[in-house]
């Protein structure tokens, strides 16, 4: 990867004060058009308000498969100077857009940064008053294969998603009591925003199992994933585990 920096001229970021501990806290949710509304109903996104000593923070979730979406604060950093942070997230948690602005030694600093869809840093600009002191832009080298990434429940390791489906599964009275086990094949998509979807059984033992393997995997499937990567985009991948039930 190439990267070039212009006008480097580095200056310390100042960091909010965080000294006190939580005052206040408030809780709502809002419509499509920002009018707050009494429950959940209709609501797109719910609103959370913290005060953070000298600094309010701001969380708006995304109702549904409940996520972060964007997260501001803005008050007084330690060293008494205003300060404003403002996130946006991606599907499976990772900064998509982060803007930060403070004063450092007197003159308005603004740092703006984007990400591409696996973390990795794809630009970032910083202006200090009027002058632009560092940019960062993300060039991709044409004899560079940027790796691809499986997709990862949480735990990170293809270890978890196993261990996770099969402590979610349950054997059926009826499948003990007639001794029947075996090995089901279940195969599923995680889609690009992290999201399972078209979970099947694609080589079974009895519909007993079948089914109790089945019902594995969707519980695995209420959390949202970090999704595979292609060239640092995230893409749909399927994915096919092996769930075993056997008796001793």
């Amino acid at each position: 990867m190439l990267a070039w920096l212009k006008n480097l001229r580095k200056m310390p970021l100042a960091q909010p004060d965080e000294s006190a501990s939580p005052a206040l806290f408030t809780s709502c949710f809002l419509a499509l058009d920002g009018t707050v509304l009494p429950t959940a109903e209709g609501a797109l996104h719910r609103r959370e308000t913290e005060e953070l000593g000298s600094i309010t923070e701001t969380r708006l979730f995304r109702l549904g498969h409940e996520r972060l979406a964007q997260r501001t604060r803005k008050g007084l950093d330690a060293a008494g100077q205003p300060f404003e942070s403002r996130e946006t997230f991606l599907p499976w948690g990772q900064p998509k857009v982060r803007v930060t602005t403070s004063v450092v030694n007197g003159v308005r600093c603004v740092d703006y940064q984007t990400f591409f869809d696996n973390g990795e840093l794809k630009m970032h600009k910083r202006r200090e008053g009027n002058l632009l002191t560092e940019r960062f832009v993300s060039v991709p080298n044409p004899n560079y294969s940027y790796k691809e990434e499986m997709p990862q429940y949480e735990g990170g390791a293809n270890q978890s998603i196993v261990a996770a489906i099969q402590q979610s599964t349950k054997y059926p009275p009826m499948s003990l009591r007639n001794q029947e086990s075996g090995r089901v094949y279940v195969s599923f998509e995680v889609r690009h925003d992290g999201l399972v979807d078209a979970i099947c059984v694609v080589k079974g033992v009895t519909p007993a199992l079948d089914a109790a393997a089945l019902e594995a995997v969707r519980s695995v499937s209420l959390k949202r994933w970090r999704p595979g990567f292609q060239d640092r985009r995230a893409v749909k991948v399927v994915l096919t585990v092996p769930i075993t039930f056997s008796i001793r």
